[in-house]
């Protein structure tokens, strides 16, 4: 095609260096002839000024553009070209000026509105841009985009995402893995965004326009609608099935769909609520339309509260900080990161966790009472040119801001002055401030200890806290004040499914059975797959399939779409059932299957034999085992099985070092677990010094359990 250099490299290669002819396709991107469409007066032309772009020349091409513009007006096929040369040597100005001439000549051509999204400007709403390149979308020829849409479409997707519409980005992140199944480059792009855990499940998983019955009065349009949408085309379709004007709850339904699609927060929600109502009372369908509704508020108004930073005079810096150090109710911060490198605001000299209380001398019998929680990350700072020594002591939670500040000022005493200013810094979600603690873990707790408390605390948040906390979505009622109401069992449904999906994407083990029965709300049901299809069946349910009975194709595309979208509660259901079933899914990497269950495992006994179960699937699939002993390596270190953590460095030595990115993962870890230094010399035996074994040297006890090292990480409900 004339439109791109590459697709003129193309024809060069497939015909050798002939001239253009008339029978190429229309620079336009009208996918006519050039000798059928606005090109052919000019079709001599139209070779030179393609051998221009093709040889990146690009000021020459622009002054005969204008040149033929002036002698033949602006034909679409010159204003196409004068877009791509603009374009290509960066003047977006220019570019977007051009387009916008382009789409007032020809307002129904795709290669005009592609251009116009690709030339706007950060100036331009990201949802305005999005609307250029969706009629691109609705004018281009279904068997043949633009080739100047893929790059489009990635500019918006881009612009959509940076801006925190999660909707509409993911929604064109799919639509870019669309246009590339040829390529890996579309799902490169899209896994990052749905292996996030902190993306909401409902948000990622699959949406599908529903098919009309055959004998609606209004299938024609529905299914011009299905046309338009089956490119993406969705604000086009949108249109199409709004002027139906009629009540139907399947209308209803994929109208909700396609204003996901687009990211309305404004209409969305009302119209997934108009869905829910025709819905048979507090069903699936009810709950999910009410929690897509939910989503898409929370993304226009996010219900969040803001944090403090309560700043306090420093006299001496050096007093203070010798006090806050040997401070029972402080934890030091050895080494952190300070975000800024401006010179002018040079980093603190210190920082510092402050507790609610005392630090314990050891955690080993510490119960949930007894946990110090964090109540301030403080910064001390020294003077600077324009500020006196100051201490900032930034409030984690809303919860208790006046006993938090007294807790501040009892740990400073007489080494800071008084409050000299109280400043937002920083914003956090209402329902994650009030549930959330954070502990700082005593020297000597055990792993085991500290995964039950989080879990205890967990579970004791939501039953107790969460019933009581006045949330946007509920319109500042609380669930419990929602409910005493008489009403709002399918917006608390909702939400809690929202949860409880989110923390499930991380803790396979959660559910909230217990405060859905403490407020009354029903149970959702087991499915049984023998009675589905599962190629659309909505992946928040997957949690309720009852595995025994599902086929072996069913575990093979709910493991696979699990492990797609980061879900580990669907990843470890169908993983256990397949690894304990003799006969085995095809398409599935079994040693993957394996590997996915180690994290889950009960006991070291048990992910070790994991290990060994994925490092023989591996071998039997002519795979190599090496990212298996790669993660067998820390384990049998810990354990102190020295002959066998030995025999895994040789092994990786010998035989795997070639392998693509084996040998980075290998020195990386061999750095974590105090084996070699980060200039690649042996470690000293003090570099062991924290209870790891070193080749040669027998493992030593610090004193120092490794839970120490996460006490200053904060957290919340489903984290653990």
């Amino acid at each position: 095609m004339l439109v791109s250099p590459v697709h003129r490299a193309e024809n060069r290669q497939r015909r050798g260096p002939m001239a253009i002819e008339s029978s190429d396709p229309c620079p336009c991107g009208s996918n006519k002839k050039i000798k059928f469409c606005c090109g052919n007066p000019i079709a001599p032309e139209l070779d030179k000024l393609s051998r221009s772009l093709e040889g990146e020349q690009y000021i020459a091409a622009l002054e005969r553009l204008n040149s033929l513009i002036g002698e033949h007006g602006p034909l679409p096929c010159l204003l196409a070209l004068k877009g791509l040369t603009l374009i290509s040597s960066r003047q977006i100005d220019e570019a977007a000026s051009n387009a916008e001439q382009f789409c007032q000549v020809d307002p129904e051509n795709p290669t005009a509105w592609a251009q116009r999204a690709l030339s706007a400007g950060n100036e331009v709403d990201p949802e305005q841009t999005m609307q250029y390149l969706q009629k691109s979308l609705e004018f281009a020829d279904p068997s043949q985009l633009a080739p100047i849409t893929l790059p489009a479409l990635q500019v918006v997707t881009d612009r959509l995402l940076q801006s925190g519409n999660a909707f509409a980005g993911y929604w064109h992140l799919t639509l870019q893995m669309a246009f590339q199944r040829d390529d890996q480059s579309g799902l490169m792009q899209i896994l990052p965004f749905t292996q996030n855990q902190s993306i909401p499940l409902l948000l990622k998983q699959q949406l599908r326009i529903p098919q009309p019955p055959a004998d609606a009065s209004w299938q024609p349009e529905y299914e011009k609608a299905i046309e338009f949408a089956g490119r993406g085309a969705w604000a086009a379709s949108l249109e199409v099935l709004l002027a139906i004007e009629l009540d139907d709850p399947l209308l209803q339904q994929a109208i909700a769909c396609l204003s996901t699609f687009l990211g309305d927060t404004q209409q969305g929600p009302a119209r997934w609520r108009q869905y829910s109502e025709t819905c048979p009372p507090e069903s699936d369908d009810a709950i999910e339309a009410e929690a897509y509704a939910q989503l898409l508020e929370n993304q226009s108004e996010p219900d969040m509260v803001d944090l403090a930073m309560l700043t306090y005079p420093v006299p001496d810096t050096e007093s203070l900080q010798e006090h806050l150090v040997s401070s029972p109710h402080v934890r030091f911060v050895p080494e952190f990161q300070w975000p800024s490198s401006d010179p002018e605001n040079p980093p603190p000299r210190a920082a510092f966790i402050l507790l609610d209380r005392e630090m314990p001398d050891s955690g080993e019998e510490i119960t949930m009472d007894g946990v110090p929680q964090a109540i301030a990350t403080a910064y001390l700072f020294g003077k600077q040119t324009d500020r006196e020594a100051r201490i900032e002591c930034a409030l984690v939670s809303t919860k208790k801001p006046d006993r938090d500040q007294q807790q501040i000022e009892h740990v400073l005493g007489d080494m800071a002055g008084s409050l000299q200013s109280s400043e937002p810094s920083g914003r956090v979600g209402t329902a994650t401030d009030a549930l959330s603690w954070h502990p700082v873990w005593p020297t000597k707790t055990p792993p085991e200890t500290i995964q039950q408390l989080n879990i205890e605390q967990r579970d004791h948040a939501f039953e107790h806290n969460w019933p009581t906390i006045p949330l946007a979505t509920f319109g500042g009622s609380s669930a419990q004040e929602l409910l005493d109401g008489g009403e709002g069992q399918v917006r608390v449904a909702a939400a809690l499914l929202l949860m409880e999906s989110n923390m499930q994407a991380a803790d396979h083990r959660l559910d909230l059975d217990s405060l859905r029965q403490k407020l009354g709300l029903s149970l959702p049901e087991p499915i049984d797959p023998t009675s589905i299809d599962i190629s659309v069946f909505p992946d928040i349910r997957f949690s309720r399939l009852i595995v025994e009975k599902m086929s072996l194709e069913q575990l093979a595309t709910v493991y696979s779409r699990s492990a797609f979208l980061g879900n580990a509660r669907g990843i470890i259901m169908t993983a256990q059932e397949i690894t304990s079933r003799e006969e085995k899914p095809e398409g599935i990497n079994l040693a993957e299957v394996y590997g996915a269950l180690v994290e889950s495992a009960a006991s070291n006994t048990e992910r070790l034999e994991l290990l060994k179960q994925a490092r023989q699937a591996a071998a039997d699939q002519g795979q190599s085992p090496a990212i298996w002993l790669l993660r067998e390596l820390p384990l049998q270190l810990t354990e102190g099985n020295s002959t066998r953590a030995g025999e895994i460095i040789q092994v990786i030595q010998a035989q795997h070092m070639q392998e693509p990115g084996i040998a980075d993962q290998f020195f990386s870890l061999l750095v974590q677990l105090g084996i070699i230094n980060p200039d690649g010399t042996p470690a000293s035996p003090a570099a062991s010094g924290d209870g790891i074994w070193t080749p040669g040297a027998a493992a030593s006890d610090s004193g120092q359990d490794p839970a120490g090292d996460e006490g200053s990480k904060l957290w919340v409900p489903g984290m653990d």
